[in-house]
């Protein structure tokens, strides 16, 4: 389990060496601590469901500490899987509707919704029409450019 934080923890600090001017390391680092969780979750109900010692009351909670540590990892890992793996959503066009809900920030581009940082959020109301990259799994803007209108 140490082992695998300190993985998550050193692939958050790659990220952030070579994206520091980018918003890729806030978007990325919930969905792999959520993984990292996740299989820590899923070793230790393992650890506890094989072990004989183990009273059968006990593995039935641990056998649901299982399949949501399954679960966890599991939707945490395709999302990073379809932000870096699959190709980028690549819309143009310019960017209307900025609203707020709940401390997200969404925006319409191309006639298409998509998930903004609210530091993009507030650059986006002074230049509004713009090409960007949008990750497959998070909806989030990975690469934007600024166009002329």
């Amino acid at each position: 389990m140490l082992a695998g934080i300190a993985t998550a923890f050193f692939i958050y600090f790659v990220f952030g060496f070579f994206y520091w001017h980018s918003s890729i390391v806030g978007i990325t680092g919930p969905e792999l601590v959520a993984a990292v969780i996740g299989l820590a979750m899923i070793g230790a109900a393992l650890l506890r469901l094989l072990d004989k010692r183990t009273p059968a009351l006990s593995k039935v909670r641990f056998a649901g500490f299982l399949v949501f540590g399954v679960v966890m990892f599991w939707l945490s890992a395709s999302t990073l899987y379809s932000d870096y793996a699959e190709p980028r959503l690549v819309l143009e066009g310019r960017a209307d509707h900025l609203w707020q809900n709940r401390g997200s920030h969404y925006v319409d581009i191309g006639g298409r919704t998509v998930n903004v940082t609210p530091q993009l959020f507030e650059r986006l109301k002074s230049k509004p029409y713009v090409r960007v990259e949008v990750g497959r799994g998070s909806n989030y803007i990975f690469n934007i450019e600024y166009l002329d209108n």
